[in-house]
Formats: structure tokens, C-alpha cells, sequence
């Protein structure tokens, strides 16, 4: 490189090797900053967004929320009627009800870590009605909650009865060893003890978010062991009607697993009134309703409506 000080002198400056090297090292990390940035504007966004209102942002957390419980729902539905059909093809000497219960309670507490902070992790439609009741969750949200959930459920068993084909192991609920009276005897105190749970989980400030996992998934796993094997209890009303319409059977005794749930579900609303301390209302909400992993922000302003 060639210099011209004040004095017309001529100096030739000769890069040296470490030179060189600093001008690489400097060309690397700027194209390393350059790729960063490219793949956070193709991830994220652009950072400023001035064609997207607020109502646009509040559209596309709501989208969020439904798609969050279908495929939550959907991912319960499937599991839980693989391993009937499984089950009855392998000839498994495993207690299926024992079974059902450790992968319905493994497969909640993942889809609670995963996708929970998105839509509260519902996946059912009696927990949604519960939160709304209770005055943590907008009752209009109800209504795509409610076909997110039946959507994914329905979906999820279609999908293994259209592969397998085999109806009579699809899970459809119905008392096998115990009369109506008993199996919906069965369902209201299954449900009571779910719903209860994890209104508990959303009330104590010490077990918030994605640890709520643990105490639901051993909640399923108890009930379910302990009702599922004498009349096939499901504690959801999803995961009931499902398989009964698909399969065009055992219409008789659904009135079981639509009422269960919905009684189970007001006697843990009215017991958590009396022995649950109410923490703050805006935490409970965000547990009710998730909050969106990709702007938070958009949810605080969609649940003050």
C-alpha cells in the first residue's frame, strides 16, 4: 500500500502476514453476522412490521392458539388409539388400562412442555369450559377451542382406523363390568380429580408453566389405572365421541361420557372456590390461555378484551 506523507515523500507500507490474517478474520465475521441476520429475518420476520396492525396480531395469536389444541388433541387422539390397536395385534400380556394411562400421562405432560405456553394446553373441552367459567379464559374462545379439539380428536382416531381398519379396538368407551350408574360414577370422579389438578396448578405460584407437566401426567396416570380398566372411562369428551363415531357404536351409553365430565368438571370448580388460595388473576389467565412464544405481548392485549 502506498502512502504520500505531507513532505512528498512516497512510503510503501508492505502487508505483512498477520495483516492478512486480521483483514480474513474481519471478512469472516462479517459474513458470519451477515448469514445470522439472514436466517433471524427468515425465522422471525423483519423486526418493524408496519403493514401488520394489532388486530392482525391478535388474528394471527388466536391461529396460534387454535392450531396449538388441534394438534395437541390430534397427538392424544392417535396415541391413545394406536395402543388398542397395537395392543390386540401383539397379543401384549400388559394390562392395557395400565397401559393407556402411562402413555396418556407421558403424552400430556410432553405436549404440556412443548406447545402448552401457546394455548394453556387444554386439550379438552370441559377444561375449557371450566377456565371460562372461572373467569380466566374468554368465553368466546370457546368456540374454536371447542372445533380445534373435536377437529384433532376425530382426525387422530380416523387416521389408525383408516390404516388398521380394526373398529373393535379403537378405545370406544362403554361399561364393560360395572352398570351405567358406575361407570358414570367412575367419570365424574376421574374428571373431578383432573380438572382439580390442574385448576390447583393454575392457582399456586410455586407450580406455574410448563412444571405443571408433572402433577397432570401423574394425575392421568392415577385415574386412569384406577377407572379406565371397568368401563373404559376417558375423562374427555373428545377422546369418547371420537371413536364412537367413527365406529357407529355403543350410542347407548355415550350419555355417560358426555355428562361425567361436565359434572366432574363444576364439582372441582365449586371445591377449588373453597380450598384453593386465588393467586393474582393475570397469572391464572396466562395459564388458561397460553402465552405465545413468539411475541407475548400480543396476548396481554388480546386477554384484557
Amino acid at each position: 500500500m502506498v502512502h504520500v506523507n505531507e513532505n512528498t515523500e512516497v512510503i510503501i507500507n508492505v502487508p505483512t502476514e498477520n495483516d492478512a490474517l486480521m483483514d480474513q478474520r474481519r471478512d469472516m465475521t462479517h459474513r458470519k453476522h451477515s448469514i445470522r441476520g439472514i436466517l433471524k429475518h427468515i425465522i422471525r420476520g423483519p423486526k418493524h412490521k408496519p403493514d401488520m396492525t394489532r388486530t392482525d396480531e391478535k388474528i394471527h395469536a388466536e391461529i396460534r392458539r387454535g392450531a396449538a389444541e388441534f394438534v395437541g388433541t390430534f397427538v392424544i387422539s392417535l396415541t391413545l388409539s394406536i395402543i388398542g390397536v397395537t395392543h390386540a395385534l401383539t397379543k401384549e400380556k400388559i394390562s392395557l388400562p395400565m397401559l393407556t394411562a402411562v402413555v396418556d400421562g407421558l403424552t400430556h405432560a410432553v405436549l404440556i412442555y412443548t406447545i402448552s405456553a401457546v394455548s394453556g394446553g387444554h386439550f379438552n373441552p370441559t377444561l375449557s369450559l371450566a377456565f371460562a367459567v372461572k373467569g380466566a379464559f374468554t368465553p368466546w374462545r370457546l368456540l374454536y377451542y371447542w372445533f380445534s379439539q373435536f377437529a384433532g380428536g376425530i382426525l387422530g382416531c380416523l387416521l389408525v382406523h383408516s390404516v388398521f381398519g380394526d373398529a373393535e379396538h379403537l378405545g370406544v368407551p362403554h361399561p364393560m363390568s360395572v352398570t351405567n350408574v358406575q361407570a358414570l360414577l367412575f367419570e365424574v370422579i376421574g374428571s373431578f380429580i383432573d380438572i382439580m389438578v390442574i385448576l390447583a396448578v393454575a392457582e399456586t405460584s410455586y407450580i406455574v408453566g410448563t412444571h405443571a407437566a408433572i402433577a397432570v401426567a401423574f394425575a392421568h396416570i392415577v385415574i386412569g389405572i384406577l377407572f379406565s380398566g371397568a368401563a373404559e372411562s376417558k375423562f374427555n369428551i373428545v377422546l369418547a365421541v371420537s371413536p364412537v363415531i367413527l365406529t357407529k357404536t355403543h350410542f347407548d351409553t355415550i350419555w355417560i361420557y358426555l355428562t361425567g365430565p361436565v359434572l366432574g368438571a363444576f364439582i372441582a370448580l365449586l371445591v377449588s372456590r373453597i380450598f384453593i388460595t386465588k393467586r393474582d388473576r393475570e397469572e391464572t389467565v396466562k395459564e388458561a390461555t397460553g402465552t405465545s412464544m413468539l411475541n407475548p405481548a400480543e396476548d396481554e392485549e388480546s386477554d384484557d378484551e
